[in-house]
């Protein structure tokens, strides 16, 4: 038996309104395999999530799917049209779209009326380990960079962020700098240490010096997203909406903001970075204190070594010299915990 959620609304109006009771919600599906989308044909698992939309949302519409993104091994996102309805599935190879459709429930709840939007979670199948959710139209904030607003719309991004910190942190066991390691970086550094031995010790140390500063930390624990960048963010009806909800949990806040700090430094223009860092923050601790502040370079680290493993993962042209440069960032944000944010070292 699926899990759905509760409506005040039939299902068919939650999809058309993008509403979950009186809130606006919605899946900005933009997603893209190599700048292009696919069109799914004849294929079994496509088929059935088709049947499973027909089966709790609507038993007369023909669903025409579209693949919009695919994770191998971990996860597909399709997206599935009707006339005047669109919704957008995912399926996944274990149980993480269960642990995604309950969080999304737990922060629509929780939002009410808010800078921040999320998608509409429909209903799951744990049989076929589908979810199912809302699409809306939106613009992607990567599209924004063009426009001479783009600050304002970072300004937004981290009140929507801040916004999400605020709110009850799931009743778990908060994720420590051992657990993002772990969750986050694939392959562990530990592989990397062990296929190049001459990096071993610079690895090492700052994979120590990580968890060493963590115990000097008195953070309090709130939600997280953990995949917080703009690709993850849209603009639509004057709110910033966050995709992609897989890897929600609880920790230091502070994991979130240099993530998206280290996304900043390494994707814009030199010249548009460090107004562009300013304005997030200035977002973000608009109505938050800034004692996190004091963490960020530890956590811009642990992104820089998430890059290096992701490129060394990948092995795409010049690899190794990125892996490199992203070990040396670690290592530099680490050793200077007090350099300015707006440097792109």
């Amino acid at each position: 038996m699926a899990v759905t959620p509760s409506p005040t609304t039939t299902p068919t109006q939650q999809i058309q309104r993008g509403l979950i009771t009186s809130r606006p919600t919605g899946l900005l599906g933009i997603w893209v395999v190599a700048g292009r989308s696919f069109v799914a044909n004849n294929d079994t698992e496509f088929d059935t999530g088709a049947a499973l939309l027909r089966e709790h949302l609507n038993h007369q519409t023909e669903w025409k799917p579209r693949l919009l993104s695919q994770t191998d091994p971990q996860r597909r996102v399709v997206e599935y049209s009707a006339p005047m309805q669109r919704v957008v599935g995912k399926f996944y190879t274990d149980d993480t779209g269960e642990h995604a459709f309950a969080a999304m429930q737990t922060v629509c709840q929780q939002l009410g009326e808010s800078v921040l939007a999320l998608p509409c979670p429909l209903f799951y199948s744990p049989t076929h380990r589908f979810l199912a959710q809302c699409y809306v139209e939106g613009m992607p904030y990567n599209d924004l960079q063009t426009s001479d607003r783009f600050d304002d719309f970072l300004m937004q991004a981290g009140a929507a962020l801040a916004t999400l910190h605020a709110l009850p942190a799931p009743n778990t066991p908060p994720k420590t700098v051992a657990h993002h390691l772990a969750d986050l970086i694939h392959p562990h550094p530990k592989v990397l240490a062990e296929q190049w031995p001459e990096y071993r010790g610079l690895i090492e140390a700052i994979t120590s010096e990580m968890l060493r500063l963590e115990q000097t930390w008195q953070a309090t624990p709130a939600p997280l997203h953990r995949d917080f960048h703009l690709r993850q963010l849209f603009y639509e009806r004057g709110r910033t909406w966050l995709i992609d909800w897989d890897l929600f949990h609880c920790g230091d806040p502070a994991l979130d903001v240099g993530n998206f700090v280290v996304y900043l430094k390494t994707h814009l223009l030199r010249l548009a970075m460090p107004s562009a860092v300013q304005a997030f923050l200035a977002g973000y601790f608009g109505s938050r204190s800034d004692e996190l502040m004091a963490r960020l370079p530890a956590f811009q680290a642990l992104t820089y070594l998430r890059m290096a493993c992701k490129h060394f993962r990948l092995q795409q042209v010049s690899w190794r010299d990125k892996v490199r440069l992203f070990w040396a960032k670690a290592r530099r944000a680490l050793r200077n915990e007090k350099a300015s944010l707006f440097v792109r070292r």
